[in-house]
């Protein structure tokens, strides 16, 4: 990145981008679209940043964001981690952008971010607040591999399962989710008759803070 930019843009990793996005909610951009770079055109993206941030002048001060808050005119904001591109927007007036992409509401829909095959986490408008939840399809993926892990009788695998979660920022959401998978899984293993106790799963309830840019 060169030292003429403004407002940086690249993100160290994808815990840092999903503080940055709840930070970010929180400071009105609760406008979004998200888009996933083809991976085999890695060595495309420098150019795609640069059409992006020209498109949507996300390349400004903080005073000019000032200056278009108070002229009641949107602001945008570009992130990319590896091959995921998001752009923001808060309320306000939106100037004419040729191709305009399709943003969608915070407060209307959560905003599901693919980090991989398997982990797909959602930024989440609850009750006047923003927070972090697995997205339906990995919160269903965990409940099928807790189902088959107690057929199996396989405590430990559950164990470990649930215990992978603690590798997610601990977000309210999270935190909320986690405990529910646990209840599920000492349902589960009841059910096909072997014992367990709450204790024996850990969940982790303190989040850390990253380093958002280099």
């Amino acid at each position: 990145m060169d030292t003429q930019t403004k407002q940086p843009y690249l993100v160290t990793n994808w815990q840092a981008l999903m503080q940055q996005l709840v930070f970010l909610a929180g400071q009105g951009y609760t406008y979004y679209y998200v888009a996933y770079l083809p991976k085999e055109k890695e060595h495309k993206f420098p150019a795609i940043d640069t059409k992006l941030i020209a498109k949507y002048q996300t390349n400004v001060s903080k005073y000019q964001r000032y200056r278009f808050k108070q002229k009641n005119r949107a602001n945008f904001i570009y992130l990319r981690w590896e091959h995921i591109a998001i752009i923001l927007h808060t309320n306000g007036d939106i100037p004419p952008i040729e191709g305009i992409d399709a943003f969608k509401s915070l407060r209307d829909s959560s905003m599901p971010i693919q980090l991989s095959k398997y982990l797909s986490l959602a930024i989440v408008w609850d009750n006047g607040k923003t927070t972090v939840r697995l997205h339906k399809e990995s919160y269903r993926t965990f409940k099928m591999m807790i189902e088959g892990y107690a057929k199996q009788q396989l405590k430990r695998k559950i164990i470990e399962t649930i215990q992978k979660l603690n590798g997610i920022p601990a977000y309210r959401g999270i935190v909320e989710q986690k405990v529910l998978l646990v209840e599920y899984a000492l349902k589960q293993l009841e059910f096909h008759g072997t014992s367990a106790n709450k204790n024996e799963f850990r969940i982790l309830k303190r989040r850390k803070l990253y380093k958002v840019f280099e």
